[in-house]
């Protein structure tokens, strides 16, 4: 081969691997996972010893093949401790979650998190609220807020919260849900056919247990008296049972006064 055939060569081989290149670099990229929507969501709050957490369930359509792409939105900045599948006996404090770092974006005034279901069709994530969502009415009564942003149409969406145990729901059409094993109730509302990005609010107004809890709600900023009070002889012999224990004790609290104090601090 002549040195003018074979720089021709050259510039054809250089010609087709420049097509080449130039093919690669329009080509589109993958397309990501199209997301699937759930059709029932379920926000709901729940009290701890230093406050209330909140949990978002979600599940996708019974039908839906797996594995599928979901999305959750929570309040921006707030502390998860929990994303994961929902396994068949439910989650429980051995539930494996999700890997961290979780794929999350920050999107206004919502984390939206991303996450692949693979064994099931129902999710849940949990977190701490970063502030206290009761709040006093002024008669003697406390409201738990409740506020929830889909992204979603969804067709029912139930918004729902615990309430100490012995209150008693004033606001009319609240359901029943379910008994917390600490003796809390849960009651909430199902709200059908909701729409993305619609921010759906309500709250929950209850009468405390007993009637010190009521009369001393106004000067409570937000929160819920959770200190049982009994007649004023009783009240009297327990103060004075609790001097003489202390005298006892040895410096520092005991599991009782510890859980008593915790209680009572969630909610000054």
């Amino acid at each position: 081969m002549s040195k003018k055939q074979r720089f021709i060569t050259c510039l054809v081989l250089l010609f087709c691997l420049g097509l080449c290149l130039g093919g690669l670099s329009v080509a589109p990229a993958a397309a990501a996972p199209p997301l699937e929507p759930f059709t029932f969501m379920q926000y709901k709050l729940f009290r701890v010893p230093d406050g209330y957490t909140a949990g978002v369930w979600a599940f996708v359509d019974a039908e839906v093949e797996l594995p599928v792409t979901v999305q959750v939105a929570i309040p921006a900045g707030v502390d998860v401790f929990w994303f994961g599948e929902v396994p068949a006996e439910g989650v429980s404090p051995d539930s494996e979650g999700f890997p961290e770092p979780y794929q999350m974006q920050t999107e206004g005034n919502f984390d939206i998190y991303t996450a692949v279901l693979e064994t099931s069709r129902q999710v849940q994530i949990e977190f701490y609220l970063s502030t206290l969502p009761v709040r006093s009415v002024g008669n003697g009564n406390h409201a738990i807020v409740l506020e929830y942003t889909p992204l979603t149409d969804l067709e029912i969406l139930r918004l729902a919260a615990f309430i100490p145990a012995g209150s008693s729901v004033v606001t009319p059409g609240a359901e029943f849900v379910v008994a917390g094993p600490t003796g809390d109730l849960a009651y909430g509302f199902a709200l059908a056919d909701t729409q993305g990005g619609e921010t759906y609010s309500l709250e929950i107004e209850y009468v405390p247990p007993q009637t010190t809890a009521r009369e001393n709600a106004d000067t409570i900023t937000g929160g819920i008296l959770v200190v049982v009070v009994a007649v004023v002889v009783v009240a009297i012999a327990a103060v004075g049972l609790l001097l003489f224990m202390k005298s006892r004790r040895t410096p520092g609290r005991d599991d009782d006064q510890d859980y008593y104090d915790d209680e009572q601090a969630a909610f000054e």
